[in-house]
């Protein structure tokens, strides 16, 4: 699966350091953590979705972000 994150613009890679660190901690299901440069407050994970849930976890984090659910996200035109 991939999980759609949105962060505060210009912080994605303190938010992609941050879930770094806590994935080292463990073991997780995620495997990858991509943040394309052109694309300013979004990031995108890679892996399990109680995995990144459990990652995210808002009670043991201050990353400043929130999930957008893909029925929110713009179709292609």
């Amino acid at each position: 699966m991939i999980y759609i994150l949105r962060t505060t613009s210009g912080r994605e890679n303190a938010v992609i350091n941050a879930l770094g660190v806590r994935l080292k901690s463990g073991s997780s299901g995620i495997k990858a953590l991509l943040h394309p440069g052109e694309l300013k407050g979004y990031l995108f994970i890679e892996g399990e979705l109680h995995e990144i849930e459990e990652a995210l976890d808002r009670k043991s984090t201050r990353l400043n972000s929130s999930h957008i659910p893909l029925s929110r996200m713009p179709s292609s035109a």
